[in-house]
This record gives C-alpha cells, sequence and structure tokens, in this order.
C-alpha cells in the first residue's frame, strides 16, 4: 500500500467524520500526480479552488481562487503578506 496511513483512517472511519476521509482520499489521489514536481508558487490550483468555493459558501460573497494564496504555515503567510506591502 503506497500510503498507509490512509488505510489506518479508513479502518478508523467511525470516529473521524467522512467528510474528512473524502478529502484526505481525494487529495491523496490528485497530489499522487505531483510527486518530485515543484507546484506553483501560490499553492495548488484544485486546494485554492475549493477554498474559494467554502469562502463562498459559507459567506454569501464570491471568492476567486486567484485571490488566494496558500503558504505552508502562518510564518510564511505573514513574510508573504509583508513583502506584498513593502514593494
Amino acid at each position: 500500500m503506497p500510503y498507509p496511513g490512509l488505510a489506518i483512517a479508513l479502518l478508523i472511519k467511525d470516529l473521524i467524520q467522512s467528510s474528512s476521509i473524502y478529502l484526505c482520499v481525494y487529495y491523496y489521489y490528485f497530489f499522487s500526480s505531483f510527486a518530485g514536481s515543484y507546484t506553483a508558487a501560490e499553492g495548488i490550483n484544485v486546494v485554492r479552488q475549493d477554498i474559494a468555493h467554502f469562502i463562498s459558501q459559507r459567506d454569501g460573497y464570491p471568492a476567486a481562487s486567484d485571490n488566494i494564496v496558500v503558504t505552508s504555515g502562518g510564518a510564511e503567510g505573514i513574510e508573504v503578506s509583508r513583502n506584498c506591502t513593502v514593494h
């Protein structure tokens, strides 16, 4: 099995929300095509699209994936934001 963590998640599915398991499987199969390659600096487009859809549903206001940047953590996000305002 290429990803044992997925098997464990499926075995304990009663303890995890089904939507979380679905997202794990969805992103695992999508990201497996990116193994060893670079991705877009602003984040993987499918993730940004999903975030934009979530924001639109939650807030009732249209969100565009082109306006969303995904970082690897809060510190990096702050640094990216700071660099945008300095230049």
